[in-house]
Parts: structure tokens; C-alpha cells; sequence
């Protein structure tokens, strides 16, 4: 709320220069607006947790309409920045999957030759039959059949090859989780940087005021004038008690 961009664009909005009687070439423009302005918009925190803005203006008017225009700038501003925090988000998530994505790519490379040369499509579920057939064949006729000597190269295989590709498959399902994650992450942070919500909520609508904000110069003078009329009555008061 208190953002010199946000009073800036009150000043712009409002034409405030003008209204307030600075000239827009002096050097030390921006020092006089921000100091009348300082000086006639004030917001402060409540006790209830809440922001009270207050503006004072000649025209009660456009008081209310800045009070307004705060709100709406503040609500763009913040908008602004929480778009901008998730761009950041979705790049480095679109950056990171796609290093990720890489590495993916490669592997299923690696791991697709190597499958093709040791016939191991994936360790993990072949391991246990092809051990259990080879256990079998041994018990039954120390491979000597044709059908064990099948079983017996898958088993040389899986041994010379088994680890190999298991570490792989490891490698490449973790990746794949990786990169769903990311471009989860990639999805949200994109959904959030297009929203358009409303982070300032109005508890009590701006009013116009329906008097001055300040005492007009007769009451100031007429005030001024009884105090000294006070004083004096007083002064001559004392000297009468001193004669007496």
C-alpha cells in the first residue's frame, strides 16, 4: 500500500501535480508529491488485523475515489508479483525436466541395446523364473537337454547382464517419476501465474466525508482571539488580587 509505485500511479491517476500545486520540471519534484502526499494519505494497522487507509483531500471526492484507486493498484501490484514469482517457478521446472528428459532419453537408449543383447526385457519379474527353470533343470537332467541348454544361456545372461540392466530400469523409473513431478509442478505454477483473484478484501467501503477535515480559518482566528481575550482577563484579574 505504501509502495512509491503505487503512489506514483495515484499522482498520474488523480493528476495530483496540479491539484496540489507542483510543477511537474521542479528538481525536486517527486520530494514535494511524496511529502504532501505522506502527509495526506496515512495507512495504518488495526487492532482487528486489518489495514485503515485513510486519505485527506480539499475534495472529499476524490479522497474517497484515491482510497479506492489504493486498493485496485494495491490488488495489480501484489497480482504483479505472485505472476511473476511462478513464470519463475515454470521456467527452472521446464529447464530441470528437460535436463531430466535427457538423461531419460539416453538411458532408454542404453537400456534398450542392452536388452536387445542379453534378451532381458526386464530383470526384475525374469530373474525369479528364469533362476527357478534353471534350478529345475539341474535337478532334473544337469542340462543336457535342448531345453536346458536354452535355460542355461538365459541364466548366463541374466548373471553377466542381470545387474546391469536392473540398475538401469532402477535409473530410468526414477527419472520417470522426476520428470511427472516436474511437470507437475511446471502445470501449477503456470495455472497460478495466470490467475486473477483478489488479494486485498474491503471490510468497510471508502465514503466521501460530509465536513472538512479541518477547522476553517475564521473558527482559527476566532479561537485564537478568545484564548487571548482569556489571557488577558486572567492578567488583569491577578493585578486586581495584588492591589487588594
Amino acid at each position: 500500500v505504501n509502495s512509491a509505485d503505487i503512489k506514483i500511479k495515484i499522482f498520474e491517476a488523480f493528476n495530483l501535480p496540479e491539484a496540489y500545486g507542483i510543477d511537474r520540471n521542479s528538481p525536486h519534484y517527486m520530494t514535494y508529491m511524496m511529502d504532501i502526499y505522506n502527509t495526506n494519505v496515512n495507512a495504518s494497522k488495526t487492532e482487528y488485523e486489518t489495514v485503515e487507509i485513510r486519505v485527506i483531500d480539499e475534495n472529499p471526492q476524490r479522497a474517497s475515489d484515491m482510497c479506492d484507486s489504493i486498493i485496485e493498484f494495491y490488488n495489480h501490484k501484489t497480482g504483479e508479483m505472485h505472476s511473476q514469482k511462478y513464470v519463475e517457478v515454470a521456467e527452472i521446472a521446464e529447464v530441470f525436466n528437460q535436463q531430466k528428459k535427457d538423461e531419460l532419453n539416453k538411458i532408454s537408449e542404453e537400456l534398450q541395446t542392452l536388452r536387445n543383447e542379453s534378451q532381458l526385457i526386464s530383470f526384475e519379474n525374469q530373474v525369479k523364473e528364469v533362476t527357478k527353470g534353471y534350478m529345475n533343470m539341474l535337478a532334473a537332467n544337469g542340462g543336457r537337454t535342448t531345453d536346458g541348454q536354452v535355460i542355461k544361456k538365459q541364466y548366463e545372461r541374466l548373471t553377466e547382464k542381470g545387474i546391469e540392466v536392473y540398475t538401469l530400469e532402477l535409473k530410468f523409473n526414477k527419472l520417470t517419476s522426476i520428470v511427472d513431478s516436474l511437470e507437475m509442478v511446471q502445470d501449477i505454477a503456470i495455472l497460478e501465474a495466470n490467475k486473477e483473484i483478489t488479494y486485498c478484501h474491503v471490510v468497510e467501503a471508502p465514503m466521501p466525508a460530509d465536513k472538512k477535515s479541518y477547522p476553517v480559518r475564521w473558527l482559527i482566528v476566532a479561537l485564537s482571539l478568545m484564548s487571548a481575550l482569556f489571557a488577558g482577563l486572567v492578567f488583569f484579574l491577578i493585578l486586581d488580587y495584588k492591589k487588594l
